[in-house]
């Protein structure tokens, strides 16, 4: 991929943007104009209010509950009843995706910033990585993209994943504060200083030996029926940094974290507050070291 499939696909997500933008209705309960209907975008993200919180974005509203509507547990995907997938948005085709036709390239519904976007399987899969797979979540990484994928506790079973332009993702700042705890040679296990928010990171410059390690450690942690998101994302020395998020079961009314560095709640939150939650919702102290010693031994079999 180029800077001109960045440009294409920017410049198609503001035309998507224009096409939606006569049908949204100002609301009572959202401080921006919204219609879940309109042709491809409910809002503007960038309409949203915001401010800078540390290093976090705060995104000042509630997301609408109908944004998770195609979201099931792990319990009615395993019953084997039919799931909701994104296929009725293969009509909101960005781009044509490059050199893949089992992809398609469409704009998030509900976006939490500018050019957040999707990649789908054109086909219905389940949402579990494979190296194919993977190997496109390295490419859009090499293109300057964040790339997000998660399995959270609710699950939309048709496989995609996030990407979100560097500018516009918080956590793309971070991406060369690397600190390294474990060193394995070509590959080494530590975090992200400059990211506040427990997680487990993973670098290496080898793509081939990236994507064979995050998908044993994407099936590792599925095999623990782990809560878990995945950031990757392209450093400034060509080095790829994985990021693994293990979710806890805890939560604030009305508040929400979104990995790439976005609180989203309609109230004001102090940066401590903000902080306090990001840190609760995610596995830490010597729970994610001894998580961190497991996914070695993943990667190293």
């Amino acid at each position: 991929m180029d800077n001109k499939i960045e440009h294409q696909l920017l410049s198609s997500w503001d035309r998507q943007l224009s096409k939606s933008r006569p049908h949204w209705v100002h609301r009572s309960d959202l401080p921006f104009p919204y219609n879940r209907d309109a042709p491809s975008m409910a809002y503007d993200p960038a309409a949203i209010p915001s401010r800078q919180l540390g290093p976090f974005l705060h995104l000042i509203y509630s997301p609408p509950s109908e944004a998770n509507d195609l979201s099931v547990t792990r319990e009615a995907i395993e019953s084997g009843h039919p799931l909701g997938n994104l296929a009725h948005e293969f009509v909101n085709e960005l781009i044509k995706y490059p050199s893949r036709d089992d992809l398609i390239v469409i704009p998030n519904r509900w976006p939490r910033v500018s050019y957040h976007s999707l990649i789908v399987t054109r086909e219905i899969m389940p949402q579990k990585l494979t190296q194919n797979l993977i190997d496109a979540e390295l490419s859009w990484a090499e293109t300057g993209f964040v790339v997000e994928f998660h399995r959270f506790k609710r699950i939309l079973d048709h496989f995609h994943f996030h990407i979100y332009p560097g500018e516009y993702s918080p956590i793309f700042s971070a991406k060369d504060s690397f600190a390294v705890k474990s060193d394995f040679g070509h590959y080494e296990f530590g975090q992200l200083d400059n990211y506040p928010v427990p997680h487990i990171a993973l670098r290496s410059r080898d793509r081939d030996f990236l994507t064979r390690s995050i998908e044993r450690i994407s099936n590792w942690l599925d095999d623990q029926r782990t809560s878990c998101g995945q950031i990757l994302i392209k450093a400034s020395d060509g080095s790829f940094v994985f990021m693994i998020f293990i979710r806890n079961d805890y939560r604030i009314e009305g508040m929400s974290f979104n990995l790439i560095g976005l609180i989203r709640t309609p109230k004001e939150v102090s940066l401590e507050d903000a902080l306090s939650f990001a840190w609760k919702i995610h596995r830490r102290g010597r729970e994610l070291s001894d998580t961190t010693a497991s996914l070695a031994e993943v990667v190293s079999d």
